[in-house]
Order: structure tokens, then sequence, then C-alpha cells
């Protein structure tokens, strides 16, 4: 018998990687922050779910994966280097994860330049974040944002679950 590999494998494979850290984390008492056990996970889970998404037309697959991919090293980065400044570093995350996103959505159908034209501009928007919009006060507009939907995140989710389960199909 022949094992397939699909998304539901991997998550399931991401999952048991990520309980087996946590466990043996808290059980041996290792020195590993939660961050990076679940950016392991992500990345786990990542690099072979764009693997499969490739060529396959299933863009919101690719998409989806290379962004969890790369939360993933962030999170790993975040917590293994004493960063001086973090506050920019969600903002400008975003943007280069964002441009990382659509410039593999673009290796996957290179007709699409709109995909490469969308990732360039969020590529040097993610450039020009971590160096000029420092100095005007952007970046710290932009966590007060981020700060305030952080306290509405709940509400939201709780929305969002109960308009999916109402328009569910029967």
């Amino acid at each position: 018998m022949k094992l397939r590999l699909n998304n539901k494998i991997l998550i399931g494979i991401s999952c048991v990687v990520f309980g087996g850290l946590t466990y043996l984390n808290n059980s041996l008492g290792l020195n590993f922050d939660i961050k990076e056990l679940l950016g392991a996970a992500l990345i786990i889970y990542g690099i072979p779910s764009v693997y499969l998404s490739l060529n396959g037309e299933k863009r919101s697959e690719l998409f989806i994966s290379t962004v969890l991919f790369f939360i993933g090293i962030v999170l790993i980065v975040k917590s293994m280097f004493a960063l001086v400044d973090t506050n920019g570093l969600v903002f400008s995350s975003i943007l280069f994860i964002g441009g990382a996103a659509f410039f593999m959505l673009f290796v996957d159908n290179l007709k699409e330049k709109v995909f490469l034209i969308v990732s360039v501009v969020l590529l040097v928007l993610g450039f020009v974040s971590t160096n000029i919009f420092r100095q005007i006060g952007i970046i710290n507009a932009a966590n007060n944002v981020a700060h305030l939907l952080e306290n509405f995140l709940p509400a939201i989710l709780i929305v969002l679950g109960a308009v999916v389960f109402a328009v569910r199909r029967k």
C-alpha cells in the first residue's frame, strides 16, 4: 500500500510533532519557547505542502502554505535572537510574507504577471518599512491598530464561526 502525501497527512504530522515536542519540553524541562515549537511545526507543514501545491492548480493551498511557512520562520527568528527593536517586525513581516506568497503564486503560473507585480510592490514596501517608515512613525500607528485588533479577535472569530455555521449546507 502506497502512502499518498496530502494536506491532511501533513497537518497530522505537524500536530504530532508540535504535541510531541511540547510534551518533551514540559516533561524533560527543555528550554524551548512555545513559539519556537509552533514555528517548527509550521515549517514542517509548510515545506512539503508548498511542494505538493505547486503545479497542481491549488493556488489557495499554495498561498496559505507559503504564509504559514514564513510565519514559522518569523516565530523561530523572533524567539531565538535577541532583537533590540521589534516594533516594526510584525508590520514588515506581513509585507515580506505577502510578497513571498504572491511570488510563489507567480512561480506556479508564470503567465500571471499581476502576481509578480504585487509581489514586487509588497517586497519593496517591506524593505521601505524597515528603513523609512520607522522614521516617519507609520510603524507605531500600524502596531497600535494591530494591538487594537488583537483585543477584538476573539469576538471576530466567534462571529465568523457563527456565520460559517449558519450558512453551511445541510
